[in-house]
């Protein structure tokens, strides 16, 4: 891994992020921070790494792309990435999240993110129990929502590393020509939240688009623009169709502190029209968001609506043994 401080980027061919399928040394480029670049070179099999520490080899195998003249370099280090999942994420009043509970191949940048996730998650949890609105057993679902998720990253992103990781020549060429063809399987789809604070079906699978992870959008309404996590600020939100919502729902939401955001006519426009596209793909009138916006559920008719915030109403006053509004 070689850290490298560029004089003038604008000058030199370096691309902004790429994943160099090269059988003779694979490599990954990416940004590090604003100005920095990172080059991560695969140590071959039967090569050695104390044979990688030397600065001077650290620039022979920058040469292609950038000289001493053109930049400092800022770190270098040899490592060995591992894919690990930790088991048992709470211990009382310590949690961990990020490194200190999964370990992320570098191949899809997913490490940072998945850590950026737990804290997502962690925060809307923590707020509610500090606040008395939440028994502690609110916070057993940080692991039994994050784990599973995380463990999904890290086995696509594993994935990833064997289609860029390809030393062999003959086996390399092989994989070339299946993708210029377009001969490539799917990808495999990206995991959402399995388990938790999500709406369930009788046999506690996943109901509607509960556990998926929502678009985000810049909403328009009377000339003034704004995203949707500034109209909403860190709480539930149900997101409904214009004309959608019952009267009881909309005195529901306000008993539980839900804001309710309405897209279409005499309602926001989403500018870039995913909302819109997330309940039309979800046969959905409505969608209620977690604080960290993965769907806690979805209702496919005004009536519906209702149910959903009784649902999630009922499962989060479970957790202090209060009555359900």
């Amino acid at each position: 891994m070689v850290d490298v401080r560029p004089h003038d980027l604008s000058n030199l061919p370096i691309p902004d992020a790429a994943q160099w399928c090269n059988p003779e040394r694979p490599t990954t480029i990416v940004p590090s921070g604003v100005t920095n670049r990172r080059w991560e070179f695969m140590i071959k099999p039967g090569e050695k790494g104390d044979d990688f520490t030397s600065e001077e080899k650290a620039w022979e195998l920058l040469a292609p792309w950038i000289k001493p003249s053109d930049g400092v370099l800022v770190r270098h280090a040899v490592y060995r990435f591992r894919s690990l999942l930790a088991r048992g994420w709470r211990k009382g009043r310590m949690m961990i999240a990020g490194d200190a509970a999964h370990l992320m191949p570098p191949f899809m940048g997913q490490g940072m993110c998945s850590g950026l996730r737990d804290s997502w998650n962690l925060a809307w949890k923590l707020d509610r129990v500090l606040l008395g609105q939440s028994s502690e057993r609110l916070l057993d679902d940080y692991e039994r929502e994050r784990a599973p998720h995380v463990d999904g990253y890290i086995r696509i992103s594993m994935e990833m590393g064997k289609v860029v990781c390809v030393p062999d020549p003959q086996a390399a060429r092989g994989r070339d020509a299946a993708f210029f063809s377009g001969q490539v399987p799917p990808p495999p789809p990206f995991p959402g939240v399995s388990g938790g604070v999500i709406a369930t079906n009788a046999s506690g699978q996943p109901e509607g688009c509960a556990g998926q992870l929502l678009p985000h959008d810049e909403l328009e309404k009377d000339g003034v623009t704004a995203r949707l996590d500034a109209l909403t600020g860190r709480a539930f939100v149900l997101i409904v169709q214009s004309g959608s919502l019952p009267p009881e729902a909309s005195v529901l939401a306000k008993k539980l502190g839900i804001p309710v955001i309405a897209i279409g006519p005499d309602g926001y426009r989403d500018r870039n029209g995913r909302l819109s596209a997330c309940l039309h793909a979800n046969n959905a009138v409505a969608i209620l968001a977690r604080p960290d916006f993965f769907a806690f559920g979805s209702a496919s008719s005004p009536e519906g609506v209702v149910a959903l915030l009784q649902d999630l109403s009922a499962r989060l006053a479970a957790e202090i043994g209060a009555a359900a509004l």
